[in-house]
């Protein structure tokens, strides 16, 4: 994803919302249920790429892997 948003010269909000857009299945009920939550307490909505990408792999990416990418 980060070389495509690099190739395409895009802004934060727009990695996003496309990324909110191209989400499938499990993903997408996820991130609504992110959205949902954050509404909910009065929070505003993820805006940053990185802390959307950051909130993504805590769900998807498996511990193990993340401590790999670290090293």
């Amino acid at each position: 994803m980060d070389q495509f948003f690099e190739l395409h010269n895009l802004f934060d909000n727009r990695k996003v919302r496309f990324t909110k857009m191209i989400l499938i299945d499990e993903s997408k009920l996820y991130w609504r249920d992110v959205d949902d939550c954050l509404e909910m307490r009065g929070m505003p909505l993820i805006t940053y790429w990185t802390k959307m990408k950051q909130k993504l792999q805590e769900m998807y990416l498996p511990q193990s892997y993340r401590n790999k990418l670290l090293d």
